[in-house]
Formats: structure tokens, sequence, C-alpha cells
């Protein structure tokens, strides 16, 4: 992943993280919007078949 983003060392996706959940725990607008990316990713690795879709789902 750090490769990918143009890190250079891994404390950079450290920090990313940890300026992520941050946010995320603190701001009701930017948690909605990452819950959004997550559902839509699951769901389209669910509709090309990558990852199985749970019991109920």
């Amino acid at each position: 992943m750090a490769e990918t983003l143009g890190f250079k060392s891994p404390t950079g996706i450290s920090n990313l993280c940890t300026n992520m959940m941050f946010n995320y725990c603190n701001y009701k607008n930017y948690r909605t919007d990452i819950d959004g990316i997550y559902t839509d990713i699951l769901n389209r690795l669910k509709a090309k078949g990558l990852i199985k879709s749970e019991a109920g789902s």
C-alpha cells in the first residue's frame, strides 16, 4: 500500500490510518462518508464474486 500511495516508508501508512481513525471517531459527516464508501466497495466485490455474501444479506 505504501508503494501505491508513494510513501517511502511504512510510517506514512501508520500516520494515515491514525488520522483516519481520529476523524472517523470524531466527525459524523466523515464517518457517514467512510461507511458509504465501505458499503460500496463491499457491494462491488460481492457483485464480482470476489467475496461471499453473508447469510441474510
